[in-house]
């Protein structure tokens, strides 16, 4: 999957993607994490701020949505069940954040279906 992670555009989409599997694999699939990994998830948390310190102050209004979405999908994706909680599931996680679209203007390509 690096391939297709690390050709994900625009840039910052790509950045911002890459420091949330960094925090995956800090936080989310430490065993035994204190707090709760969820608790990094709010939107006031360690991971949104982690992003937005990424982002140019310039254009952080623009990203604050896509960060929203991505903090949404992965507490929802934290809050299964841990016997549920497999490779597949794993694989999942760090699929969440490249499946959300960068802002428009930022080297999103809009298609009609």
């Amino acid at each position: 999957m690096a391939p297709y992670w690390l050709g994900l555009e625009p840039r910052m989409r790509r950045e911002l993607v890459l420091q949330t599997h960094v925090w995956m694999i800090e936080r989310a699939l430490a065993p035994d994490a204190y707090p709760p990994p969820t608790a990094d998830l709010v939107p006031d948390g360690a991971l949104a701020h982690r992003l937005e310190r990424l982002v140019p102050p310039d254009d952080r209004m623009r990203w604050r949505p896509w960060i929203s979405i991505v903090l949404r999908a992965l507490t929802r994706a934290l809050e299964r069940d841990d016997t549920r909680r497999n490779r597949r599931w794993v694989r999942t996680l760090f699929l969440i954040p490249s499946r959300v679209p960068p802002p428009i203007g930022h080297g999103a390509i809009v298609r009609a279906r």
